[in-house]
């Protein structure tokens, strides 16, 4: 990651960032004040100092940092250690001169002071950054404040932890130190001892020093029953008795010293820091942040645009309308699932695959249920939600039957209502009702299924495609950068996705009436060439099923359309997404091929097999399905060859009347 991705996930943790220059000093006209968590005014600073350093301003981000030396005679870490300081783990970060920062979060109501050098004593190797002071950020920041752990207490005071000195020490200090809660068992039994008659001195004296020590060693509840000890004490006497158990209150108190600073939080700490670490209400994102982003992890050759499809079908499921599935396909290894994953930052179910019914709606018997069933993913989501299989090929190579089953309950969910009758306790229906997004990630096996299962029984999916053959180098490269770096690459782009759809404009318009009707045009052709052909033992085309109505999918592009714009793109581009969503949704053999004959019409079969480099045979049954299905015209020319005058008979194929090609023209790359 760069200093800029640094600067921008430091600002998702809420983060205040400044740019720096390589000798550490802020390079903005105000310094530390400047500092901010915008991230546009982020990217506004570092296109202007690209090589700048980010700076955390330790105040305004709730931190104190811990900025441990070591170098020459100082080190830090030793000086810890030496004077029993605990160093609680949490997030830390190596500086390049050899030393650490560890970062920590600042508790609810305290308000730390300034920064200071030195902390403790001269040549400590321990700085305190606090307040108006920062530390500069060489590393990524942690995916979660959960990372933090709360600042001790001599960091946020710069107290020494041992017992202070005892001609310094007060009673008001010794109680500000005391453990609150419940006395404990030693407490009350030292409490015991305390009498309103009977009692000398010399007793005062050994109860309320063993008092002190109990509350110098940490145990609870030592202030109340000191308060109880002396109305006790003094209750029938004089006000002068009363001065002789503070004389030997403040005495024992110089003796045995201050009570240890306490590391343990109380419950109103726990409640605060729990509070502070609450997932923030997400933070709105443009489209070009979130494409920046992905390109500096996935690599500047990743595909943006299939980016843009998953966020329009799933911004789509925040709106009105049918749902638009979206199938992401690609060779393997190619960001599929880093493409579709994000999702799970705005709210997404991700699972890796759907296995059976009973995954969608489970129909386990009461009496075999466990205490965390959930009743299947159905029940888990509820009436709405987006549901991301980041493995789709997974499911296309279960058996047939199982197959069959799960994408026939898929075309039910897809229309609102599931009805699975099963027979455990004597017979029962499970219902669901609702209106859920599926959002996928496949090989192209999905190609050879789909010809199979998918298309003879009605297809619920649109695809966009990531194309696997090119920029194989860069993106391996790429990959290799980011080892080690997945979780935050993961948490980034999560939130960003989350960002686009939280910022998305959910009153976005559809398409206007010039490119609807290019959409319902090239809804028309895609859903009759990937209409299904029935083919006999040897794989010949036999006969085609009645082609698919351009209905259904017509309106799922018109959402992707919509939901395009309503996370920010044009009209233009839009439409663009749109049109490489139905060219994608073809087979991609017959696409290839109807293409080729629109460019050379009345073309023979051995010319179509030398210009798209596939077997004879397999273009052969293509042509055959495009012909069958209506898209292409075909003739057979006769001639007389050889001394033999031996006849021979050459189809050649064209497209059929009325078919137009460039309805699903290749769109113009949005401009990024």
């Amino acid at each position: 990651m760069s200093a800029l991705d640094h600067a921008l996930a430091a600002a998702v943790l809420g983060w205040h960032v400044i740019p720096c220059g390589v000798d550490k000093t802020p390079l903005t006209k105000r310094g530390l004040t400047d500092a901010s968590a915008d991230p546009d005014r982020i990217r506004a600073w570092w296109e202007k100092h690209p090589e700048a350093l980010p700076g955390i301003v330790a105040g305004p981000s709730g931190l104190a940092i811990a900025d441990l030396d070591v170098k020459g005679d100082k080190d830090g870490v030793a000086t810890l250690e030496r004077l029993g300081h605990p160093l609680p783990a949490t997030w830390t970060q190596d500086t390049p001169s050899g030393g650490v920062h560890a970062f920590f979060a600042v508790p609810d109501g305290v308000e730390p002071p300034n920064g200071s050098a030195d902390l403790f004593e001269k040549g400590s190797g321990i700085d305190r950054r606090t307040g108006n002071s920062y530390a500069v950020l060489y590393t990524a920041p942690p995916t979660s404040l959960d990372a933090l752990a709360s600042a001790p207490d001599w960091l946020v005071s710069g107290e020494p932890r041992q017992a202070a000195p005892r001609t310094r020490a007060s009673v008001e200090a010794f109680r500000s130190r005391l453990v609150g809660g419940k006395p404990s068992k030693s407490v009350k039994k030292a409490a015991r001892r305390f009498r309103s008659s009977g009692m000398s001195h010399g007793d005062l004296l050994e109860a309320v020093a063993e008092l002190v020590k109990l509350g110098q060693a940490g145990e609870p509840g030592v202030a109340a029953v000191l308060d109880a000890a002396r109305d006790t004490y003094g209750r029938g006497w004089s006000a002068d008795y009363l001065g002789h158990f503070d004389k030997a209150l403040a005495g024992s108190v110089r003796r045995f010293g201050l009570p240890l600073p306490s590391f343990k939080l109380s419950k109103v700490e726990k409640r605060a820091i729990k509070e502070r670490n609450r997932p923030r209400r997400v933070v709105p994102v443009t489209l070009a942040a979130c494409h920046e982003a992905f390109r500096g992890w996935l690599g500047i050759d990743y595909d943006l645009q299939a980016l843009n499809a998953v966020l329009a079908a799933a911004v789509i499921d925040r709106m009105d309308g049918d749902p638009a599935w979206l199938l992401v396909i690609s060779g393997s290894g190619n960001a599929k699932t880093e493409t579709v994953q994000p999702l799970a930052g705005a709210g997404a179910h991700v699972v890796s695959a759907i296995a059976s019914e009973g995954a969608l709606l489970s129909a386990t018997s009461k009496g075999e249920r466990t205490a965390s069933a959930t009743g299947g993913l159905l029940r888990e989501i509820g009436d709405r939600g987006i549901l991301v299989a980041k493995d789709v090929t997974s499911m296309l190579s279960m058996s047939r039957d199982a197959r069959a089953q799960v994408f026939a309950a898929l075309r039910e969910v897809y229309d609102g209502h599931w009805v699975r009758n099963v027979g455990t306790d004597g017979g029962r229906s499970l219902e669901w009702r609702g209106r859920i997004t599926v959002i996928g990630a496949v090989t192209t096996a999905w190609d050879r299924t789909h010809a199979d299962t998918i298309a003879a029984f009605g297809d619920r999916f649109v695809v966009v495609r990531m194309d696997s053959t090119t920029g194989r180098i860069a993106a391996g490269r790429k990959a290799i950068g980011n080892t080690g770096s997945e979780e935050a690459m993961r948490a980034e782009l999560a939130a960003t996705v989350a960002g686009v759809l939280e910022g998305a404009d959910l009153s976005a318009d559809g398409p206007g009436d010039e490119d609807a009707a290019r959409i319902l045009a090239a809804a028309d052709l895609v859903t009759l060439a990937r209409t299904a052909v029935d083919l006999d033992y040897r794989g010949n085309v036999i006969d085609s099923h009645a082609p698919e109505m351009p209905t259904r999918f017509a309106k799922q592009l018109a959402q992707i359309y919509r939901g395009g714009v309503a996370v920010g793109l044009s009209a233009e581009d839009a439409l663009a997404l749109a049109i490489r969503v139905a060219r994608d949704s073809m087979p991609p053999l017959r696409l290839e091929i109807l293409e080729d004959v629109a460019a050379h019409p009345w073309t023979p079969l051995r010319d179509v097999v030398k210009r798209v480099q596939k077997p004879r045979s397999t273009v052969d049954r293509q042509l055959q399905a495009l012909h069958l299905l209506g898209l292409l015209t075909v003739d057979e020319e006769v001639a007389t060859v050889g001394l033999a005058l031996r006849e021979t008979t050459t189809w050649r194929y064209t497209l059929a009347e009325g078919i137009d090609v460039g309805a699903i023209a290749k769109p113009t790359t949005e401009k990024e």
